[in-house]
């Protein structure tokens, strides 16, 4: 029986006692096959160590992988003696679902003494609910291999529940679950090693977001087990072998050779799509950050969710960028490089053309900019005792208080400028009392003298006074505040002798700005007051700083800061930056006002109410204002409100004082569009158009009358403009515009003669330009078969009939002109009719001539009309009883002006007036009485002397 069951009687004996002994890691009675252990002198301690241990775990993984596959084959263990209390192995399974490092040993020992024959789906249920922490999986992995050795049921069981696990859990919790479940592959305890691939692939296949998961999950697999999983060690071991800072091992192959290639050809894939994915993730990080740099450089400060954006696409690169070094190295592929490109530093070059403009005085400028000019030093051998001499210097240095002091100073020293004395003297520049700001111009000026012969006392002030400054910023007290505040005005007056750059004082105050409470304000205050003028009008730093100035004034809303400090605030950012002059918006009168929304509410049903609203204005107050809103409302308004205009203008024609209006509004209608014509700008095409529009339904409207009409076509037409481009038909789509308004009454037979000699001259026009556009074809074809002309012109015959038309109309000028005037409309004379080889005669030249400047002169003065000054308040407006009336006097333009407010009688103000008054008249009646007394007893007394 033993023979068939393929075990010795001393194989089944060491089977028997599997399950009790394998929990506690005994090794008498199996050892595994490993190789022997190599000489480990050439290696370091360390190394030794490392060896040991990972030889320790790769026997104890063999050992369990043997017995876990061997245990359905051997008879189980006998289960006598083991506790099958319900509640204890309850507990049991409870105390599994919170499985830890610390609570293993006791959990297992806690297993061996509990039957849970009957209970191995809950406790595989409660495992597969554990952390699966990567600290706690050796541990649980042996707890694992006990139940299976005991109960060999458990694996399958197991191996279900972490298949739900896998499918509803999150990315975090997946990652755990296939990181164990490849620790069950590799002690044997899992058999799926097909659907353990396809999950890789699966993995392995995703895109986008996606991507960045998988990236995440197989890399934390693969990291600690691709020998086992691939066949080979990865590429920074076989580095770490060749240079002996580890010992060799081999490590037991979990898949046969068919499975590794489909891992490794999956992975394959995978790395490929993934270095791509990275690749574009990089080039958008790239661009987020430049974009942000450019920001910071033009605005000095980016917002939020910028900012939000450049470091999330950065941190998600980073994580993309170390998973996929891992990929790398475990699947032996070139690792991952990224090329980042250097930012570029801007350096604001101080131009002297420009710095001289930027001093708001000529003294300022002399002092800053203006710099003498020393003899050459004495050599060194006529001034043997210098450190004598600096100790003079250094008493004169104090009491530097002005200009010739300082540049005596300068001269001094440099007959004494070694190179101790010139560090010594960026001591003393750098390092005196705070109680001797007003010195600073004057030790700025030594130093630029100084500087100008030794470049490097500037340099090792500016480290001094960088470094000295973000000292003092960090401490954050009062003494350091004040020696902040010395240390950023000397860096000022550096700047404006053009020692220090822009950007070091841009730089100090933005980092007040970010931390803008306490001591930051102050200093932020002072580093405006001090150079904030200079670089608010120099031009590199212009844009920068008037940000930063307003910053600093939404940080001053936002903080809800002191009065005492909000001031100081304003007052500092005024000095920089002044105040913009508001101007003062003109403001227009109320009746222009009143009639701009009689003609703004103007509907068919509202039409005869408005018509005698308007019939009551004052006029001739109300006469511009009254064009002026029609012709605003129609340029402004919808085509479909311009026929409600006309039926209201004919409503008032009659009207005596609105005639004159009627008048004004055609002539500016006219003047309108024949300076349209002239200007040809493109963005008024659709003003053009209404008004052109407006012009055919005055005439619709009984208004004007036709000889208008046609003069206003052949206008449209012939109108010169040098400016014109050949090419253009605008012109077309304003006849159609006029001639759709009017076509109801020029299609009758009494203007069939007129018309069609029009619509000659406009097909002449049409045949003339080399090509019109689709919708312009249409248009014209609209006009052609509305108004059916005789004859129709081609590019066959135009020449011919339009010879003819001129002959004939030149024929009836001779024969009779004022029948001419009378019955044919008239074609004004500055419109240039084509000629075909006919010479006019000199004098009609001349006549041309004269009445073109005729017409351009009175252009001109129409145009040079100076703005109607604003009229006195009409006497019907001014005229008021004393019965709740009231005059409100108010200034404007200059002039005290009155307005007229009416209160009921009832109102508390009227009242008060009304006992004001009757007070009034009480005390001029009792002092009239006063007076009266004293006269007649001034009369009474002469006449009794």
């Amino acid at each position: 029986m033993m023979e068939d069951l393929g075990f010795s009687a001393e194989d089944l004996a060491l089977i028997n006692s599997a399950g009790a002994q394998s929990g506690k890691g005994s090794k008498d009675y199996y050892e595994p096959q490993i190789e022997e252990m190599p000489d480990l002198s050439p290696f370091s301690e360390e190394a030794k160590q490392k060896y040991i241990q990972s030889r320790d775990q790769e026997i104890h993984k063999r050992k369990m992988r043997y017995l876990n596959k061997i245990c359905t084959k051997s008879p189980q263990p006998e289960k006598k003696g083991l506790i099958t209390k319900v509640d204890r192995i309850q507990k049991f399974i409870k105390k599994l679902k919170t499985f830890s490092e610390e609570s293993a040993e006791a959990i297992i020992q806690e297993m061996d003494s509990l039957n849970l024959n009957r209970y191995v789906s809950e406790v595989a249920g409660s495992i597969s609910e554990t952390k699966m922490q990567l600290k706690e999986l050796p541990f649980l992995i042996d707890c694992c291999c006990g139940l299976h050795q005991r109960y060999p049921s458990f694996s399958k069981t197991l191996e279900e529940c972490l298949k739900k696990q896998h499918k509803e859990s999150d990315n975090v919790r997946k990652r755990s679950i296939l990181r164990f479940i490849t620790e069950l592959i590799i002690h044997g305890l899992w058999e799926d090693t097909k659907g353990y691939l396809r999950v890789i692939q699966n993995y392995a296949t995703s895109q986008g977001e996606n991507l960045e998961n998988s990236l995440s999950i197989l890399s934390s697999i693969f990291r600690y087990r691709s020998e086992e999983l691939l066949g080979f060690p990865p590429v920074s071991e076989k580095i770490l072998l060749e240079t002996r800072q580890i010992v060799p091992m081999n490590r037991l192959k979990v898949l046969d050779e068919n499975e590794q290639k489909i891992l490794n050809k999956i992975l394959t894939q995978f790395y490929e799509s993934s270095m791509k994915y990275l690749l574009d993730l990089h080039d958008k990080c790239k661009k987020v950050e430049a974009r942000n740099t450019q920001i910071k450089i033009e605005r000095s400060v980016v917002d939020e969710e910028s900012s939000a954006e450049a470091v999330g696409l950065r941190n998600k690169l980073n994580k993309c960028f170390t998973a996929l070094q891992i990929m790398s190295d475990v699947s032996g592929f070139e690792p991952p490089v990224l090329i980042e490109e250097k930012p570029i530093e801007v350096v604001e070059e101080i131009k002297e053309v420009i710095i001289e403009n930027i001093f708001d005085s000529e003294e300022e400028k002399n002092f800053y900019l203006k710099l003498p000019i020393f003899e050459e030093r004495k050599n060194k051998e006529e001034h043997k005792d210098l450190k004598a001499e600096f100790e003079t210097f250094k008493k004169k240095f104090g009491q530097c208080v002005s200009k010739e002091e300082a540049d005596t100073l300068a001269e001094e020293f440099l007959h004494i400028a070694n190179k101790s004395n010139r560090k010594a003297l960026v001591g003393l520049v750098g390092a005196s009392k705070t109680t001797t700001l007003h010195l600073l111009p004057f030790y700025a000026r030594l130093i630029a003298i100084v500087g100008r012969e030794f470049k490097d006392v500037n340099n090792w002030l500016l480290q001094k006074l960088e470094s000295d400054f973000k000292q003092f910023q960090e401490q954050n007290d009062a003494t350091s505040t004040d020696n902040c505040i010395r240390q950023v005005k000397l860096m000022s007056e550096l700047l404006k002798f053009q020692i220090a750059q822009p950007s070091l004082l841009i730089n100090c105050l933005e980092s007040c700005l970010s931390g803008f409470s306490g001591q930051n304000i102050e200093i932020a205050c002072h580093t405006l007051n001090s150079c904030g003028r200079y670089l608010y009008k120099h031009p590199v730093t212009n844009e920068r700083i008037t940000l930063m100035v307003s910053r600093m004034q939404r940080l001053k809303t936002k903080k809800h800061l002191p009065p005492e400090t909000e001031h100081m605030v304003d007052e500092s950012c005024y000095s920089c930056v002044p105040r913009e002059k508001v101007q003062k918006k003109k403001s227009t009168p109320i009746l222009y006002e009143y009639i701009k929304w009689l003609i703004k509410n103007l509907e068919p049903s509202t039409c005869e109410k408005t018509i005698k609203d308007i019939k009551m204005l004052p006029f001739p107050e109300s006469e511009e204002f009254i064009v002026k809103a029609i012709i605003q409302m129609v340029s402004k308004g919808k085509i479909q409100n311009i026929p409600i205009i006309a039926n209201m203008l004919a409503g008032i024609r009659k009207h005596s004082p609105l005639s004159e209006t009627i008048h004004s509004l055609i002539d500016t209608t006219c003047e309108d569009i024949l300076m349209d014509l002239k200007e040809n700008n493109f963005r008024k095409c659709q003003h053009r158009v209404l008004i052109v529009k407006f012009f055919g339904e005055l005439y619709c409207y009984k208004i004007i009358d036709k000889e208008l009409v046609y003069d206003m076509l052949f206008a449209l037409l012939y109108y010169k403009n040098e400016n014109d481009d050949p090419t253009d038909t605008f012109r077309a789509k304003l006849i159609w515009s006029l001639l759709d308004s009017v076509k109801e009454y020029f299609i009758v037979d009494k203007h069939r003669q007129k018309i069609n000699r029009f619509l000659t001259h406009f097909q002449y026009f049409l045949i003339t330009k080399p090509s019109i556009t689709k919708d312009m074809e249409f248009l014209v074809t609209d006009i052609l078969e509305t108004f059916k002309p005789n004859p129709k012109l081609n590019r066959e015959n135009y020449k011919e009939i339009m010879r003819k038309l001129l002959e004939e109309e030149r024929k009836h000028i001779n024969d009779s002109e004022s029948e001419e005037e009378s019955k044919d409309p008239k074609t004004p004379e500055m419109m240039k009719i084509p000629s075909f080889d006919t010479n006019s005669s000199e004098e009609e030249k001349e006549f041309d001539n004269e009445l073109e400047d005729f017409i351009t002169e009175s252009i001109h003065e129409a145009k040079s009309v100076g703005i109607i000054k604003e009229k006195e308040i009409p006497t019907v407006f001014s005229d008021a009883s004393n019965s709740g009336n009231f005059k409100l006097l108010f200034k404007k333009g200059g002039r005290v002006q009155a307005k007229t407010v009416m209160l009921p009688t009832s109102h508390a103000l009227t009242q008060r007036a009304e006992e004001r008054q009757k007070i009034h008249e009480r005390e001029r009646e009792h002092l009239a009485r006063v007076v009266t007394e004293l006269h007649q007893r001034s009369l009474q007394e002469e006449h009794e002397n």
